[in-house]
Order: structure tokens, then sequence, then C-alpha cells
């Protein structure tokens, strides 16, 4: 189980979040641009350390004011928004990247990285560089690159974004269905009500630094709490 509550300024810019969530579920973390939704994730993920508060996974705490795992010590996959592969390695080599990082026996980067191209479908990309692929071939790439890791915390920043609207179709089937398969928490970053109801257990809605409602995608799109929350859902707000 994840719990977490963050309070973080950055120059004018206020965030103090708390969230929950059991193992082998999604939040959907739903905001417009601004509202603080990657800075979370990079709180999350020990990118960025909050001001104050507690974060901790599993009984175990990454956060508390008096000790701190470091990035590379907390069990993290992180898809970013661009997908930050490294041009000059291979499909293959980018998605072992943090394994050897960890200093991994050559063996089981070979096995773990084919597992995770296997799952991914990617196997017969595995020679090419990010260049060499499509835009839904470079997530699926990322994606394998995380799970390698056998996260028990996935954060994904608009997964989805920088795909063109065919690829996004089509990859949205493929990564519900894989997240679906998973057994850690995943936080899903969207600015597309579509996506977080599509995609979250929970759809915790944040605006401007705070969590202005969070409930079931039914209840969430039934009861907006705020006709702030109801304008970003697309819904019509006129008395």
């Amino acid at each position: 189980m994840l719990r977490a509550r963050v309070v973080k300024k950055l120059g004018e810019f206020a965030l103090d979040v708390a969230l929950e969530a059991r193992g082998a579920s999604t939040i959907a973390l739903l905001g417009e641009s601004g509202s603080g939704k990657t800075t979370l994730l990079r709180l999350l993920a020990g990118l960025l350390d909050p001001d104050s508060g507690r974060i901790e996974l599993d009984g175990v705490v990454w956060h508390d004011g008096m000790r701190r795992l470091d990035a590379w010590q907390r069990p993290v996959g992180y898809v970013a928004q661009d997908y930050a592969l490294f041009p000059h390695l291979t499909v293959e080599d980018n998605v072992g990247f943090g394994l050897r990082a960890e200093h991994r026996p050559a063996s089981e980067v070979r096995q773990r990285v084919a597992i995770a191209l296997d799952q991914l479908g990617i196997r017969a990309l595995s020679h090419r560089r990010p260049a060499q692929l499509s835009g839904g071939q470079q997530q699926r790439v990322a994606l394998a690159r995380a799970l390698v890791l056998e996260p028990r915390l996935l954060l994904l920043d608009e997964p989805l974004s920088a795909l063109d609207l065919q690829t996004r179709r089509t990859v949205r089937g493929e990564l519900h269905r894989l997240l679906d398969s998973l057994s850690c928490v995943t936080i899903y970053v969207t600015h597309a009500p579509a996506e977080a109801f599509a995609f979250g257990d929970l759809v915790a809605v944040l605006a401007h630094g705070h969590i202005a409602q969070i409930g079931t995608p039914d209840a969430v799109r039934a009861a907006p709490a705020s006709d702030d929350v109801a304008e970003l859902l697309g819904l019509d707000v006129r008395g």
C-alpha cells in the first residue's frame, strides 16, 4: 500500500497532497498543466524532496523528514512524458540500463530484458535504436524499461500524449490490459478526463496543488465536488 502526504513550495506554487492506494490498483491523477502532477511524481520517485510530509510503501518509509531513501533505492518505475530513451542505445540496452546500473549479473539482465521485451511485444525490435521506432514502439520500450525493474510503484506521466490519435487508440487498449495484469500501485497522470475514467480505479482531480476530489470514476463523474472540477471533466456547469 502507498501512503503519501507531501508538501512542496516552488516559487509561488505550493503543492499539498495526500494519497493512499492499495497494491494492484491505479490512481488516475487528472489535472490541467501547472496543477502539480509531474511535481508529485518527482516527489514520489525521489527526484525531488518534499518540504515536509511522509512517503511510505508497503510499510517501508521512503521519506519522513528524519530518513530518506534515494531515488535508486526506491522500487519505482518511471515513464516520463517524452519517454527519455537513450538515443545511442539499442532497445535491448535501453531496457536493461537500470538493471546494469544495479550491477546485476549479465545472465540475469539478459533473461529479465527478454521477458520484458516479450511482455510488451517488442522482442523483434531489440537491436533497433529509438530513432528507428514509431511513437507507439518508443512508448513500449519506455514501459519495458520501467517494468523490468519489477517496481512496487509505477509512475506514468502522460503516457499517451506524445502519440498521434490513431496510435493512441491502439496503444490505449494494450496499456489497459498491461496495467490490469500488474500487482503494483500505478499512478497514471493525464489531463484528459476520458483517460482518467478509462484507466483509474480511483480518479484524483488535482487543482492548484491540491486534491479537489478523489473517488471512483463513476462517483467523480456523477457528482463533481465543485464547478471547477465539473469544468475540468468537460461537464456542463450552467445552472
